[in-house]
């Protein structure tokens, strides 16, 4: 199964949309041609796979620039932004970012929001958040009755909940946003003035959305026993069903009160036309490098969903990502990943290395899991001496083996002599991960037993699955498993 190099719609006897793609080795997509504009898009990459640009135009080049830990800047050369530690961007040019104890954006404005009113300057690095919370006088208690207190015409101001997901947001036109979450942290409304937007969840994906007014949203009323019930039925407005395949996140119709919308995805299920129902396209889109939108034709609301797992709400400019918020102007999320470091991202804000290849549907990385990656174990000659790794790639990429591992090392096998590590080991999903991780260490130990247990001997500077490492136990009774059924090493 290879990589997509062009697809094209058509509507009737139309021709009605067309994209065609160049991809390098190692999976990396170096232009696109649609129909959408008469240049392509070019895309250009670091050594490490990261994409750092996209031009546009002759005239327009967007950066994305990662400097050593991952932070994105705007221009080349690592310049015009500011980051704290941990990833958390104060400055970029333009606006200032304030943060909470719990590394959550809590003001951004165009003032210098690190100086309190009072005259104190915010602590950066980590004993800034430990001990300042937002930058306010310890004895300011006005936040605690009104965490927009600080809020100025042209500032947004953020309002969190205990959990970490996000309660409010006030625009810089004064209007309040407000949310609403289920259970299991998924959104079930957004607020603005009196109309409540509601949401219905199938799993992971939304399905429902309707209008309410809240003066006549039904209230939930005790009586004399102690039941609990409403006290009416709510009466949806603007009723939108969503319909899904079953393999995307993204939805492949609209259904509203007498319309009907097709939905069509580019190869990464990002949604990029939508047609009504008499074939006529009433809708395309295309995204930057940030995932901002570049280019619109038609009603920008009627397809709320960008990359994949993201809905923006046109209200906040941000996109809601399941356990997260996205912001496309800033390259990254308003909060620190709640699973921490274990998001194999050492910024803890970031969102992917190559929004071309990879997808992030929750909002927390899924490298840590193996979760829709494809994952391979293999063996070559490193340096003149037995060599054991381990690699893995997005599923929906479709790769080969042998492509992730050209993947792995940006094609160049130097290190083996030219001569291309050969896989043994490919497998799927959070077992495929589990089965390669334990089989690396496990052929690396018979590496080392061939060699007399002289680690000089073997390319492997340690052990692939150290005794720290909190998997191992379950690594390597997978590996032991499929060993037993394989017979052999």
């Amino acid at each position: 199964m290879g990589l997509v190099r062009s697809r094209h719609v058509r509507s009737g006897n139309r021709h009605t949309g067309w994209r065609s793609y160049r991809w390098d080795v190692g999976a990396r997509l170096m232009s696109m041609r649609s129909n959408l504009s008469p240049e392509p898009v070019i895309f250009d990459y670091d050594s490490m796979c990261n994409l750092v640009r996209g031009d546009y135009s002759m005239y327009e080049s967007v950066f994305r620039t990662p400097d050593k830990v991952g932070n994105l800047y705007r221009e080349d050369g690592c310049k015009g932004r500011e980051y704290d530690r941990g990833g958390r961007l104060l400055w970029d040019g333009e606006y200032y970012y304030r943060y909470d104890c719990e590394g959550n954006l809590v003001h951004k404005s165009r003032r210098d929001v690190s100086v309190s009113e009072n005259g104190h300057t915010e602590k950066k690095g980590w004993l800034g958040m430990l001990f300042s919370a937002d930058g306010a006088d310890k004895n300011d208690n006005s936040r605690e009755t009104d965490p927009f207190a600080g809020w100025q015409p042209g500032d947004t101001c953020y309002e969190w909940q205990a959990n970490g997901m996000l309660a409010g947001v006030r625009t810089p036109d004064g209007r309040t946003v407000t949310f609403g979450y289920d259970a299991l942290g998924r959104r079930i409304s957004k607020r603005t003035g009196d109309t409540v937007h509601r949401f219905g969840w199938d799993g992971n994906v939304v399905l429902h959305e309707w209008d309410t007014d809240e003066a006549r949203r039904p209230r939930l009323v005790t009586d004399e026993t102690g039941r609990e019930e409403y006290d009416g039925t709510e009466k949806p407005e603007g009723l939108v069903t969503w319909v899904y395949d079953g393999t995307s996140f993204t939805p492949v119709a609209k259904v509203t009160d007498g319309e009907r919308y097709t939905i069509v995805h580019d190869y990464l299920g990002t949604p990029t036309q939508a047609y009504d129902s008499k074939g006529e396209l009433v809708w395309e889109m295309l995204l930057d490098v940030y995932g901002k939108v570049a280019e619109c034709h038609g009603d920008r609301t009627l397809v709320p969903f960008r990359y994949q797992g993201q809905y923006e709400d046109e209200e906040t400019g941000l996109y809601y990502n399941r356990f997260r918020y996205y912001s496309p102007d800033m390259g990254m999320y308003i909060s620190s990943d709640p699973i921490g470091l274990a998001g194999n991202n050492p910024t803890l804000y970031g969102f992917v290395p190559d929004v071309n290849t990879w997808m992030d549907l929750l909002g927390l990385n899924n490298i840590i899991t193996g979760a829709g990656r494809t994952h391979v174990t293999y063996q070559g000659i490193k340096h003149g001496l037995p060599y054991t790794g381990y690699a893995s790639a997005p599923s929906h990429l479709g790769l080969t083996p042998d492509q992730i591992i050209a993947y792995r090392y940006n094609g160049n096998f130097d290190d083996f002599g030219g001569v291309p590590p050969q896989h043994v080991y490919a497998g799927e999903g959070i077992k495929g991960k589990q089965t390669a991780r334990g089989l690396e260490q496990r052929l690396y130990e018979a590496d080392l037993k061939a060699a007399g247990g002289d680690k000089t001997k073997v390319a492997n500077k340690q052990n692939p699955v150290g005794v720290n490492n909190p998997n191992r136990e379950k690594y390597l009774a997978s590996a032991d498993e499929y060993l037993k059924v394989k017979g052999c090493y």
